[in-house]
């Protein structure tokens, strides 16, 4: 059971306990501010903004609508049972009960490293502040706005807050130490935070700089107006108010990046990750590869599909990549791969090539998938016979796999492979 009450000055107003037996110490003022929901839960005290909770009626434990029914605030230890020194807190939602608050973890806030609390109903990262010894935060599929309490997890190594509602990731800039990190299906529109904040304070010095000069030309100016106004007003925008991210030390540790299925254009902001070994940009509105890969030199995988590219570019550095995913763009030529001698792995299925011209100067290439394109004969895949070790080509989909004896032709080419399309070829 739980009591509720709203609360116009929650510093002063005591709240009953779970079991109704009388009333529990008020909270320390400004705990609270005025309006918001304190209710005792499991001898726990919680103070919930209502405006960040489900509506009044929707019961999380079931997602069904009970009218009349007060407002549920359910706890990862309603759920899960959690014990004073416990390693790791592990509770999935899939099974109709939802978590809707964090709270209730300080009681094993001097043991605890792994949170995972996957597919909630939770939309703030409250409660995680005391839990500095923390090294995993799970927070997958939930209703999260903001990354929010970063600055007081710096040991974390992986973090997931795929599928929220993320609009910016620049608070990651406050965990030096992450080694993962996955933000796929939010709402980003650009790569923040993993220059420590770099950027972010580079932006602001210049609002600055542009301030100090705009109070100098308003000294100069006549009375009744000044030279800097618009100038000034903009200041406190590109000065970082709201990130809360200065200047910090970049992630270099970083080995895995996802940020795929969000609304990022540029490559903008990856290149301090100079240890990074697999970047995920898949779903994106990515145009262009940049010189912000050129620095990714221990790049392994690289995924970029399903963006807006027309053309390979600044990859010359990546001489570690095995495996490079460029599936629906709009590359008409594969170029630019002539110093991957590692490359293993290539998929540019949908897009627009006529033939295979490229692909022959990346020799340790087994995997080549060029399904969907627009390769017309046999002639125009003849650079295939150039690589000693193809095992797998996939031509479906192209004008090429309606000629006759389409597979027997490609094998009689290439002796070495092994499937053709998602067909194995019998052992001679």
């Amino acid at each position: 059971g739980e009591a509720a009450a709203v609360a116009p000055d929650t510093a002063d107003v005591p709240v009953p306990d779970a079991d109704g037996a009388g009333p529990a110490p008020p909270l320390p003022p400004g705990t609270a501010p005025p309006g918001t929901i304190v209710t005792t839960y499991n001898t726990t005290r919680v103070a919930v903004d209502p405006r960040t909770m489900p509506m009044p009626g929707a019961d999380p434990l079931t997602d069904q609508s009970q009218p009349g029914d007060e407002l549920k605030i359910v706890l990862p230890r309603d759920i899960e049972d959690m014990e004073e020194g416990a390693e790791d807190v592990y509770v999935v939602g899939t099974n109709g009960r939802k978590v809707t608050v964090i709270a209730g973890l300080d009681l094993a806030a001097a043991t605890l490293e792994e949170v995972v609390l996957r597919s909630h109903l939770i939309t703030r990262m409250d409660g995680l502040t005391s839990l500095t010894k923390l090294t995993k935060l799970e927070l997958y599929d939930n209703q999260i706005e903001m990354l929010e309490g970063l600055e007081c997890l710096p040991l974390l190594t992986v973090l997931d807050i795929s599928y929220n509602l993320i609009r910016s990731m620049a608070p990651v800039a406050h965990c030096p130490l992450l080694e993962e990190l996955y933000l796929a299906q939010n709402k980003l529109s650009l790569i923040e935070g993993l220059d420590g904040g770099a950027a972010a304070a580079a932006a602001a010095a210049d609002a600055d700089a542009a301030a100090v000069d705009a109070d100098t030309a308003d000294a100069a100016a006549p009375a009744g107006g000044t030279a800097a106004d618009g100038a000034t007003s903009g200041a406190g925008v590109g000065s970082g108010v709201g990130s809360g991210v200065g200047a910090g030390v970049a992630l270099t540790k970083l080995r895995k990046i996802d940020l795929g299925g969000n609304r990022i254009r540029t490559l903008a902001g990856v290149g301090a990750c100079v240890g990074l070994q697999e970047l995920w940009l898949g779903k994106n509105k990515i145009t262009n590869m940049d010189d912000n890969l050129e620095g990714l030199t221990n790049l392994v995988r690289l995924d970029i599909q399903c963006n807006r590219i027309t053309e390979i570019t600044h990859l010359e550095t990546l001489t570690n990549l095995e495996e490079l995913y460029l599936s629906r763009n709009g590359i008409a030529k594969a170029g630019g791969l002539g110093m991957l001698a590692s490359l293993n792995t290539i998929d540019l299925s949908n897009n627009r090539l006529t033939s295979t011209e490229g692909l022959e100067v990346a020799p340790a290439l087994e995997e080549v998938w060029l399904s969907a394109n627009q390769i017309p004969t046999f002639e125009a895949v003849g650079t295939l016979e150039a690589l000693p070790a193809v095992s797998c080509v996939y031509l479906e989909h192209n004008p090429v796999a309606s000629e006759v004896d389409y597979r027997e032709r490609l094998k009689t080419m290439l002796p070495t492979l092994t499937q053709i399309d998602a067909i194995a070829l019998p052992r001679r």
